[in-house]
């Protein structure tokens, strides 16, 4: 259970983290930096999901078929021969086919300094991180502000195999509704920890897969037949009225804990290009309950 104090406390600490990063970023163009580069990453994907609402029940299940683009601009900034400091400006966009009330974008910042523990390949790294930005949807009650920070370590063990090991603070800020009555109109507040490890092995000279797993802490949202929103009263506080389905469903925001299993391979067409293939399966639990979802997606990326 999150206390308002400790959520408010966090959440303050990574708006500070934020702000001191972009500082720090502002002071490095103005200082000299041993060398600095460009970031440019941008991606096309298609993807299937079979429970985009988060249904408990096999009827309330509704997949859909999403297309979205990204891309991130930015800046290095070598510190020394241990330190790396980035800021990049993020942007991206989601359709949905069948519910075009989930489409959004997404425009933000990201602020990271990685620290290198030593020489050569192997040697390991740990990077803290924060970011900031607004996501936007076609069913404006759905936009809110997103918030995340965390540390990731990172180690090479060979030059075929490595690991990544990263926790991430999420605190998303969303839009008051009129809230049905006896509930609170703000499902979209949410507040989760997440930790995740994946594993990465390279095949070939070309082909890289992936193995990953993360366990997440905290609140999600489902939806519920309107007939069944009393028997929800003591399971959540906060249920809205939502026609973002094509149909009258209430959503409401509950705490849970989620496992997410991942798998990706990688095939690299060039040096800066390559195109991927990735299956996602996340199982959340809360009391007596169990919730799934399943998401397979093909992706082209460029990265310079």
């Amino acid at each position: 259970m999150f206390s308002l104090k400790h959520v408010n406390q966090r959440v303050k600490m990574l708006k500070y983290v934020h702000v001191v990063m972009l500082v720090t970023v502002m002071f490095c163009q103005a200082a000299s930096a041993e060398w600095a580069d460009w970031i440019l990453n941008a991606s096309l994907d298609g993807g299937f999901e079979d429970n985009t609402n988060f249904g408990i029940e096999k009827y309330m299940r509704l997949s859909d078929v999403t297309t979205s683009q990204s891309v991130l601009v930015g800046r290095y900034y070598q510190l020394g021969d241990y330190f790396r400091l980035s800021i990049a400006a993020d942007l991206k966009a989601k359709e949905y086919k069948r519910y075009d009330g989930l489409d959004n974008v997404y425009s933000g910042a990201t602020v990271a300094l990685t620290h290198k523990c030593g020489w050569g390949l192997e040697a390991p790294w740990l990077r803290i991180h924060s970011s900031a930005g607004y996501l936007s949807f076609n069913e404006a009650m759905r936009d809110s502000w997103m918030y995340n920070g965390g540390l990731t370590f990172g180690k090479r063990f060979s030059e075929r195999f490595d690991m990544l090991l990263s926790y991430n603070f999420i605190y998303r800020n969303g839009k008051n509704s009129q809230g049905v009555a006896g509930f609170m109109g703000n499902p979209f507040d949410q507040v989760g920890n997440k930790g995740s490890v994946v594993l990465s092995y390279l095949l070939t000279e070309q082909l890289l897969a992936s193995l990953g797993d993360s366990v997440y802490y905290g609140d999600v949202t489902s939806t519920v037949e309107p007939g069944d929103f009393n028997t929800f009263k003591s399971f959540t506080k906060a249920l809205i009225r939502d026609t973002t389905f094509n149909r009258r469903l209430g959503t409401y925001r509950f705490e849970a804990l989620a496992n997410e299993f991942t798998a990706g391979l990688s095939y690299a067409l060039s040096g800066h290009t390559s195109l991927n293939v990735n299956y996602t399966r996340v199982d959340g639990y809360a009391s007596d309950l169990h919730y799934y979802d399943n998401l397979v997606s093909t992706s082209i990326k460029y990265s310079f």
